[in-house]
């Protein structure tokens, strides 16, 4: 379980995070949606502590992130796995070499292992036999599932997704939606979400939670934020995403 309490973070006069309290539960899907500039980014940078608050907590299984320093802090990261939103793939590294990075940098394994491992995460995202080639000779959405075999590259505990859909066309996208849930399922990982793509949000989440001015307007399962009569709610849910479930 994480645990968010009473989290503020302001840039100058901008009070982005307000007062923010949030569970997010162990194994499930939550997705964070919410318009620009309502803090869904800034709340994931928290979650690594790429970013401190200006005030309040963050738990992570008894443990205040807050309290860690120095190596515990690279101790604590090496529990997640993160899909970036343009996937940040090293261009002049080969898939292979992208996917080993992490187990080269934080595990003992040799060689052997890390080739397996590679193949093993190429595979689950629905990739093979593209180890030798280069990100810029992939298509958007392979970058996409790269990306993702490498956040999972040593079995991290938590995955963290920011806006993994963002310049797909509807068939990737709904791809890249089922393998979310498919590897969270068959790795029993906790993940976030952060997107934009409502729909998507409906078909995979657990629990979604809608930012509006960096406080939580509404959280609930996707039903229950399809049946919100709040009118800032049914604005942001576009009307024929009633009809998709």
């Amino acid at each position: 379980m994480i645990r968010i309490r009473n989290l503020n973070k302001s840039f100058g006069s901008n009070h982005v995070l307000r007062d923010l309290n949030l569970d997010i539960e162990s194994g499930k899907i939550t997705v964070i949606i919410g318009g620009s500039g309502s803090g869904k980014s800034v709340l994931l940078k928290h979650l690594i502590k790429l970013m401190e608050p200006d005030s309040g907590t963050i738990e992570f299984n008894g443990k205040i992130l807050g309290e860690l320093k120095g190596r515990d802090v690279l101790e604590f990261r090496k529990q997640f796995g993160m899909l970036f939103q343009e996937s940040a793939l090293f261009d002049s590294m080969s898939v292979a070499d992208n996917i080993a990075f992490p187990m080269r940098e934080h595990t003992k394994w040799n060689e052997t292992k890390i080739q397996d491992k590679v193949r093993e995460k190429l595979d689950m995202v629905g990739l093979g036999e593209i180890e030798g080639r280069l990100p810029s000779e992939l298509s958007g959405g392979m970058r996409k599932r790269v990306g993702l075999a490498r956040a999972i590259a040593i079995d991290p505990g938590y995955i963290l997704y920011d806006e993994p859909t963002t310049g797909l066309d509807p068939i990737m996208t709904r791809s890249i939606n089922r393998l979310i849930s498919d590897i969270n399922q068959s790795l029993g990982t906790t993940s976030v979400v952060i997107s934009h793509d409502i729909k998507g949000a409906l078909k995979i989440a657990d629990t979604i939670v809608m930012l509006h001015y960096g406080e939580i307007l509404a959280q609930g399962s996707p039903k229950e934020i399809l049946g919100s009569t709040n009118y800032v709610i049914q604005s942001f849910i576009a009307y024929d995403v009633k009809g998709e479930l």
